[in-house]
């Protein structure tokens, strides 16, 4: 039997695990992407689409005061009562109008759920005033 054979092969296949080992835990990990429920899908589509092209929603908001730069969605009545009419049953929501697109409402999102998350941006009428991003959240109840 040939030692230096032998031990030339164990070599290259050390090496190789070892390369394989290098390559599997640099190489970006594939993440896992949860669909969003179709009911939640189409009524989301659907709010968001009225609230950019119904010229009342539109109006509230964009003409809405925002204090420290977001406005809570529930403090405006008729918006907060459209988006809670076209939710689907099971779930429940919190929103936000922002004038930056740092728009956050951590005290309202629950923990340990999944929560997803979407927005658009309304332009006013107007030029002089800014464009306000409407973000809202779903997650479902219990």
């Amino acid at each position: 039997m040939n030692k230096k054979g032998f031990f030339r092969t164990l070599e290259a296949v050390i090496a190789i695990v070892v390369i394989l080992t290098f390559i599997y835990s640099v190489a970006p990990k594939k993440e896992i992407k949860e669909e969003i429920p179709y009911a939640l899908k189409t009524a989301r589509d659907y709010i968001l689409n009225e609230i950019a092209t119904n010229p009342d929603l539109r109006n509230l908001v964009t003409e809405s005061p925002i204090d420290d730069g977001v406005k809570n969605i529930e403090d405006i009545g008729d918006l907060d009562e459209f988006i809670k009419n076209n939710i689907p049953p099971g779930y429940e929501y919190s929103g936000a109008i922002c004038k930056t697109t740092y728009c956050v409402l951590e005290e309202k999102l629950p923990e340990k759920k999944t929560i997803y998350m979407a927005d658009i941006i309304v332009s006013p009428s107007s030029l002089k005033e800014e464009p306000r991003i409407v973000r809202l959240w779903f997650w479902r109840k219990g």
